[in-house]
């Protein structure tokens, strides 16, 4: 099955979970995308989840938002929530914490710069929290907001057998289950507490 099908139908299915839960809060699915935008991807995903009436929230790169802006904007009318995920998306533990708390900064303006608002949420690249991170993020007004559960659609384990295996896991899973993944890819998370 094409990724994006599965993409679809998985995101029809959690619309209908979320709908069916409503209350009480705990319940509910949130489905996020990482690293974008993509000229090639976040078009596509967005149709899909137009066409499931699914909400979502991508964590966007800095730099890739100033070079994508109308797409950014496009994500965001088409009533999706904008979160940052750093200027440059390095790996937080191989930089200085200046370095580090620059780097979120540097996202947090190029969205707002994009957006004419700030970002209120902030994801880590790779789920790795720092503290000079999230005070950072705090002082630009972001929440932190990780996951519970990985699609898994990066490095060595990105591919559709992977994913879809995760997938069935959690729809088996207990209340509050999440689980995210690379804009490229289709994901859910949780917000972190």
């Amino acid at each position: 099955m094409p990724l994006l099908d599965h993409a679809h139908r998985t995101a029809q299915a959690f619309r209908t979970i979320t709908n069916m839960n409503a209350a009480p809060a705990q319940n509910r699915v949130f489905l996020t995308f990482d690293d974008g935008p993509d000229d090639d991807w976040t078009p596509r995903i967005l149709d899909h989840l137009a066409e499931a009436s699914a909400p979502a929230t991508f964590f966007v790169i800095g730099f890739r938002a100033r070079a994508a802006a109308g797409l950014l904007r496009r994500t965001v009318a088409e009533g999706h929530e904008i979160g940052n995920h750093t200027w440059s998306h390095r790996y937080p533990l191989a930089m200085s914490a200046r370095r580090a708390r620059d780097e979120v900064a540097d996202g947090a303006k190029a969205l707002a710069d994009v957006l004419g608002k700030p970002a209120r949420y902030f994801r880590p690249p790779h789920g790795r929290v720092r503290e000079c991170m999230i005070d950072e993020a705090a002082a630009q007004g972001q929440e932190l907001v990780l996951w519970s559960l990985s699609a898994m659609d990066w490095g060595p384990w990105g591919n559709s057998r992977a994913i879809a295996r995760t997938s069935a896991s959690f729809r088996n899973s207990p209340t509050g289950k999440s689980v995210r993944a690379k804009t490229s890819r289709f994901v859910v998370p949780k917000k972190y507490d």
